[in-house]
């Protein structure tokens, strides 16, 4: 089913509100409204910087298995070079897999819903500026130099750059002469 436009007819948006009405489980599954860490069977995807990890969880269980492997993703892109979505084979590859998970009897019988947590950024951390940027007013700046060279600005020449991406994190009531940001 194609989403409508968003200046479609109310009478269009009324029949198509219909057909899903009918055509899905959305009216008679409450799960479709609950957060995903409260679905009975989740599939967790931690994304790192260098490589995904997944675990299936059974909640009322509380068990956890190992998860499957993601396929391999490509993306579509529009006459500009600009990603538009995944091309047909990584959704179709998604949607096998998804298919798979649902279709499994490993957790007692067939399950209805499948909740994806994705964990984003799981090592966030904060550090010092270097002595000489830790007053400095000029935030656009320091965010930058922070991006393009970070063992500048955080006065430590063994960082490794690859280790992760630096962001200044603004103290906006400090007093003069304190630390006026973070990385």
């Amino acid at each position: 089913m194609d989403l409508l436009p968003a200046n479609a007819s109310p009478l269009k948006v009324y029949r198509q509100t219909k057909q899903i009405l009918n055509h899905t489980s959305r009216a008679k599954n409450p799960d479709w409204y609950k957060p995903a860490a409260q679905l009975d069977l989740q599939w967790h995807i931690w994304i790192g910087t260098r490589h995904i990890s997944s675990a299936l969880h059974h909640l009322s269980k509380g068990t956890w298995h190992e998860g499957p492997e993601l396929p391999r993703i490509a993306l579509e892109e529009d006459e500009n070079g600009a990603p538009t979505g995944l091309d047909e084979t990584s959704r179709n590859a998604l949607h096998d897999l998804l298919r798979r998970l649902l279709g499994s009897r490993e957790f007692g019988g067939k399950p209805k819903s499948l909740g994806i947590v994705l964990h984003l950024a799981d090592a966030l951390r904060t550090r010092d500026l270097a002595p000489d940027f830790s007053t400095d007013e000029d935030f656009e700046g320091l965010n930058e130099l922070l991006i393009t060279a970070p063992e500048i600005a955080l006065g430590d020449e063994s960082l490794d750059p690859a280790e992760g991406h630096w962001r200044l994190l603004p103290l906006p009531g400090a007093v003069e002469e304190q630390r006026r940001s973070l990385a």
